[in-house]
């Protein structure tokens, strides 16, 4: 999730919601699943492919190998801020991200 992700990513919605006092949160299709990849392993990616002599017009695809769906990450979130939650899978809530579509 880099910087221009930030103001409507979900992890920032689920975590604005339940730091706003709210129990209920509304997400949009909780199923989609995303592997998400911390600031430091992107950068390390960048830098080996960089620093390598077969990367060169090559697609590259940098992922941790784990995916989690959205209904899951909320539920951990929610497990980390200590809150019992309730989610709502509501389709007009929450706006699919689409950067990469959804994993199967």
């Amino acid at each position: 999730m880099g910087p221009a992700r930030v103001p409507d990513s979900v992890i920032h919605t689920i975590i604005s919601q339940i730091a706003s006092g709210l129990r209920e949160i509304k997400l949009g299709a909780l199923s989609p699943t995303r592997d998400f990849n911390f600031v430091a392993d992107t950068c390390a990616v960048f830098l080996d492919v960089g620093n390598s002599d077969t990367s060169l017009g090559q697609l590259i695809n940098a992922v941790s190998n784990f995916e989690i769906s959205i209904g899951a990450t909320a539920a951990l979130i929610a497990e980390v801020m200590n809150v019992e939650l309730t989610i709502c899978c509501n389709r007009f809530g929450f706006p699919p991200i689409h950067l990469a579509g959804d994993q199967p």
